[in-house]
């Protein structure tokens, strides 16, 4: 049984909440002889139930949750930046098998509200770590939101529901990141492959990369569509698609000082909606984009004993070619705005 709290973040200051709450089972104990037959599956899988972060993609391995920072290299987060801790249960691999695979249901939202309409979100996942140090795989997760009220009811909150607070909250508006419209029925995949080297010191050098894809296909919501006596009309579907990558890596100069980059970027391929409020009506969603947005981190980290490191990062983000009059994230996004500067940040666990 695992429990954990956060003190206190950006989005919820001065407030206590749970972030994660689940049960692993690993195995049928002895005194349950009833169900003994059952421990020749648990040989190989687990089971997880609770409210617990999905593993959609590895970048959880390589991100920083709150004050929980050591397994990041750098200080901020990737500029899109998938993670959510739903209602969930699923079948997965044990910790140390070769061959990684889950596949489980949610409740597709960050909280454990089931409102009407609420749908079920599906993940799954497979990877294999063919040698030590190398690890791939690939993500898919999926949540029909759609019979659920535009306002007031479901929506999935994977891309635009982060609880874990950003280290550049306020310096670009309230989201430093990317937060599509992905609301309702959405489908989502990603591919993720890492490599940490190994020499007498510990990891002499490490590579991260990943791929996604991210897909709204019924941004309106079946319950507000609106009928006539003689025709019945359905809202206009307005769907939105996002691309996104990553790549960093890190090197060991020392034992205890490394230094490390990191490039992300987040694509619209389809915005959901017009980008000036005079565009024709038969312009108004759907939108094909070129827009873009990319965020440039290097620094260095020291490791000044077993629980403690100072680290320090200087980072640049840039939005480019959205059309013009484009407003996103509550930001002029056609007037290409953007941030640049250093932060540092010293962290102990225990």
């Amino acid at each position: 049984m695992y429990y954990e709290l956060y003190l206190d973040t950006w989005n919820h200051q001065s407030t206590t909440y749970g972030h994660e709450g689940y049960l692993t089972i690993h195995g049928i104990p002895g005194e349950a002889e009833g169900i003994q037959f059952l421990n020749g599956v648990f040989k190989y899988v687990d089971l997880k139930v609770g409210q617990y972060e999905l593993q959609f993609g590895d970048a959880y391995l390589h991100r920083s949750f709150n004050a929980n920072v050591k397994n990041n290299l750098l200080i901020g987060n990737f500029v899109m930046d998938p993670n959510m801790t739903p209602v969930a249960a699923e079948v997965r691999s044990k910790e140390d098998s070769k061959l990684i695979f889950l596949a489980g249901i949610n409740g597709g939202v960050t909280s454990d509200s089931f409102a009407a309409g609420h749908g079920t979100g599906y993940q799954a996942k497979i990877g294999y770590k063919p040698v030590d140090g190398l690890r791939v795989s690939a993500s898919y997760f999926a949540v029909d939101h759609s019979k659920s009220p535009v306002t007031g009811g479901a929506s999935a909150t994977m891309w635009n529901g982060n609880r874990s607070g950003a280290r550049y909250e306020g310096v670009l508006g309230n989201s430093p990141g990317v937060t599509p419209n992905i609301l309702k029925k959405v489908s989502a995949y990603q591919f993720d492959v890492g490599y940490d080297g190994k020499c007498h010191w510990g990891n002499a050098f490490s590579v991260y990369g990943n791929y996604g894809k991210v897909k709204e296909d019924d941004q309106g919501a079946a319950n507000s569509w609106v009928y006539s006596l003689a025709t019945p009309v359905k809202p206009p579907y307005y769907t939105e698609q996002w691309s996104y990558y990553a790549l960093q890596g890190s090197y060991n100069l020392t034992k205890n000082f490394y230094l490390a980059a990191r490039y992300s970027t987040a694509r619209a391929d389809t915005l959901s909606k017009a980008p000036t409020a005079s565009t024709p009506a038969n312009m108004t969603r759907n939108v094909p984009s070129d827009g873009h947005v990319d965020r440039i981190a290097a620094g260095f980290g020291y490791q000044m004993g077993k629980h403690v490191r100072v680290k320090a990062e200087l980072v640049q983000q840039k939005y480019h070619d959205f059309a013009v009059g484009q407003n996103f994230n509550g930001l002029q996004a056609w007037r290409d705005p953007g941030f640049h500067g250093g932060t540092m940040e010293f962290a102990f666990w225990f």
